[in-house]
């Protein structure tokens, strides 16, 4: 993405991450002068007992071009769990990644009533809990 989005993130409870590769995260993203490094330029990563506690930015309201990039780098360095890296365009578009060990999933908004969000809730939760099955 070429324009400016604001960031943020969310952790589920059982993201663990690997010291040494969250390591090479940062140093890839140290580097000011690579072309290809926007938003997530010295990008630190704090890590607590081999958690993921903060994804910490010089500016959470950047151009972010290298979401993908980044997203990319942290999946290698996630060992369980995982990490919603989430975008909110100047223009309102939202775009998103959920990140985990080796795999990264795009996230997409969904307009419901209050109602319907309700269901789909409820309904997921059974399908993750393996009560429901996709048609």
């Amino acid at each position: 993405m070429g324009y400016y989005g604001a960031f943020e993130y969310h952790f589920d409870e059982t993201v663990r991450i690997d010291e040494k590769k969250t390591k090479e995260v940062e140093n890839y993203f140290a580097n000011y002068d690579n072309p290809y490094i926007g938003g997530f330029a010295g990008v630190g990563l704090e890590v607590r007992e081999n958690k993921l506690v903060s994804i910490n930015l010089d500016d959470y309201d950047a151009k972010f071009y290298d979401e993908k990039l980044f997203a990319e780098k942290l999946s290698k360095a996630i060992t369980s769990g995982s990490v919603s890296l989430r975008f909110f365009g100047e223009d309102g578009g939202f775009w998103g990644y959920k990140v985990s060990s080796g795999a990264i999933e795009d996230l997409v908004s969904l307009i419901v009533t209050q109602e319907d969000a309700v269901i789909a809730g409820k309904l997921l939760d059974k399908y993750h809990k393996g009560e429901l099955r996709a048609v």
